[in-house]
């Protein structure tokens, strides 16, 4: 089984002094035989040297002629792992799909299946800040794989992407409602926070999220027409009393009970003026 996994930068230098420095002279004569055959050994030993950049030049030819002739399972597979090498993620993504699809009993199949999210994950991490969407598949991938192959060769390293993967996600959905706080846009903090708690109700992160989901109530409940203060501080309050039970050693209470007791006071002074 062959192991593709490289630094990206370090393959990329290495392919540039090996175009630049190293002879066509093989790939020429390769290209010129008459026999699909010489292009796929030249292709191997391409591969062998991690040359992936003359490699798929010929595998990419050897698949269009035999392509209704041979087993092609290896060269699927050599040729993903190719464009993997270069940093190549989108066309590897799709290699290794139609590979495992294709060939799901071969020995390289887990091993498909889990760089097809190595690639989701790859594309995913460029883009996560604007768009989240590409490294939840990626995780779902990740754990897909897990469900196939529990006790695979991959399976350590599959769980310790959907371990840093939920990580990262959960961090970014709770900074999004902070957000919201933020700026004052206290509904749709409410709902940032009240989704955060029931998508992660394990997260490390979930005690985090309550607190600073009182801080918006309280916030709102403040911030509301007459009609609505009363109403919505009760709810405050109530889940100010759940989160004490819920936490009742956490670092959070202190600065929640003085936010309570001033919410409290407001509380008071509207009953007065009703």
């Amino acid at each position: 089984m062959y192991s593709v996994i490289f630094k990206s930068g370090v393959v990329f230098l290495w392919l540039f002094a090996l175009v630049s420095c190293g002879s066509n002279k093989p790939l020429k004569q390769a290209m010129d035989s008459e026999k699909w055959e010489d292009r796929l050994r030249t292709a191997d030993d391409y591969y062998e040297k991690g040359d992936f950049y003359r490699a798929i030049q010929l595998y990419e030819i050897v698949v269009n002629e035999i392509l209704l002739k041979e087993d092609l399972a290896e060269i699927y597979f050599k040729l993903a792992n190719c464009y993997y090498g270069q940093g190549d993620f989108a066309a590897a993504s799709s290699l290794f799909n139609t590979f495992y699809i294709s060939y799901p009993d071969n020995i390289n199949a887990e091993q498909a299946y889990f760089y097809k999210a190595e690639c989701t994950y790859a594309l995913a991490e460029d883009d996560f800040r604007l768009d989240p969407s590409n490294l939840i598949q990626a995780m779902k991938e990740y754990q897909d794989f897990l469900i196939t192959y529990p006790e695979g060769e991959f399976a350590k390293q599959a769980y310790l992407r959907v371990e840093r993967i939920r990580i990262v996600v959960e961090k970014k959905e709770l900074e999004n409602g902070k957000l919201y706080l933020k700026i004052g846009e206290y509904k749709a903090a409410i709902e940032e926070f009240n989704r955060f708690l029931e998508d992660y109700p394990s997260s490390e992160l979930a005690e985090e999220a309550y607190y600073y989901l009182l801080q918006v109530r309280y916030e709102l409940a403040k911030h509301s027409v007459p009609d609505k203060q009363v109403s919505r501080y009760d709810v405050a309050f109530a889940e100010y009393n759940y989160f004490l039970e819920k936490y009742p050693e956490s670092a959070f209470r202190e600065p929640l009970t003085e936010l309570t007791e001033k919410a409290k006071k407001e509380f008071k002074k509207i009953n007065n003026n009703e």
